[in-house]
């Protein structure tokens, strides 16, 4: 076996073991076929030079796989480990559990460019001066916050278009709606590096934008379209409604992050279960149900402040383990109590 070999080899490594079991041999071969085709011009113009067996070996011992060959590879590794249509159930459920979460990011993001674009709009014609002057629409507040809003309107196509199916669309729109995030990254002039905060606010919108490109690849399936559309208008109406009772209850809007954190641990939960094989199906009540009542049961609490005090009191192993929907949701009912069978004998 030469080097070319063992790096094509080596670079096999990227797809899944059960693929490479079938077409690992074949790949190989082909690999050195289409290498030796295409140094075999030159290795003929010189063969006055040298003859062809030592550029054969020369090649065998130092040649190295195309780029063309490694970004193929690297292609169909990412649709192999997250499969779409005609993929084993492992890889199907780890690929839909990946488009799953790329939507639901991608809809958050849409969600909230809506209703911040919203209220600026709404705080520009109560003060008046929206259209006032041409430099008020390109800088309302300062710098510039409002093309930064403009972009972030970005995500909403790129979220239709995953729904509608035009993939290549929706992931260039999805890295465009990115340009926000790394212009927030760039410190001021008086701040020296970075914060921390921008760069954990990066790294939440980062992620749905990798799962997109990891998930929504040629193989990938399409969305069933009707629920995912009808997620938007009711995601902008439950952001309004949040918005409205941070005006009426105070204590809501502290208890804000705390709650989506928990719903997106409780929708995460729920679709890694929903995907993994033979989840949910077991006697007993459904553990869904428990995840719901948990996270209804957590806003409500967090909703008023003596609610929210006792929260915070509350011990890790004593009570934020019992009524997380995590830990509701991988909560396994107990087996049934087995008898031991009584022999009924017969009196003579």
């Amino acid at each position: 076996m030469t080097r070319l070999e063992q790096r094509y080899r080596r670079l096999l490594r990227l797809l899944p073991s059960w693929y490479r079991a079938d077409r690992e041999e074949e790949m190989v071969d082909v690999f050195l076929l289409a290498d030796a085709a295409r140094h075999s011009g030159g290795a003929e113009d010189e063969q006055d030079d040298w003859d062809y067996g030592d550029h054969e070996d020369l090649r065998g011992e130092y040649g190295w796989p195309d780029r063309r060959e490694f970004l193929a590879v690297a292609g169909l590794a990412v649709r192999t480990r997250f499969g779409g249509v005609g993929a084993p159930s492992a890889a199907r459920a780890r690929g839909d559990t990946v488009r799953t979460i790329a939507l639901l990011g991608v809809l958050v993001r849409a969600v909230l460019a809506l209703v911040s674009v919203g209220s600026l709009v709404h705080v520009q014609l109560r003060s008046g001066v929206a259209f006032a002057d041409s430099t008020t629409l390109l800088s309302p507040l300062g710098g510039y916050v409002f093309p930064t809003l403009l972009l972030n309107l970005v995500w909403v196509p790129a979220y239709l278009l995953l729904v509608l199916g035009k993939r290549r669309a929706g992931m260039l729109c999805s890295g465009v709606a990115l340009l926000p995030s790394l212009l927030s990254m760039i410190p001021p002039d008086n701040t020296p590096a970075t914060s921390l905060t921008s760069v954990i606010t990066g790294v939440g919108i980062w992620l749905p934008v990798v799962c997109v490109f990891l998930g929504f690849h040629r193989d990938a399936p399409e969305p069933s379209r009707k629920p995912w559309l009808l997620a938007l208008p009711v995601g902008v109406l439950a952001a309004l409604i949040f918005i409205l009772l941070g005006w009426l209850v105070p204590p809501v809007v502290v208890a804000g992050p705390r709650v989506c954190g928990l719903l997106v641990v409780a929708v995460f939960t729920l679709v890694v279960r929903l995907r993994s094989p033979g989840g949910f199906r077991v006697p007993g009540r459904p553990r869904w149900r428990w995840s719901v009542r948990c996270s209804w049961w957590n806003t409500r609490r967090c909703s008023s402040p003596s609610g929210l005090r006792k929260w915070c009191r509350c011990s890790p192993s004593s009570c934020r383990w019992r009524y997380s929907p995590c830990a509701a949701s991988s909560w396994r009912s107990p087996p049934p109590a087995r008898h031991p069978a009584v022999v009924r004998t017969r009196s003579v």
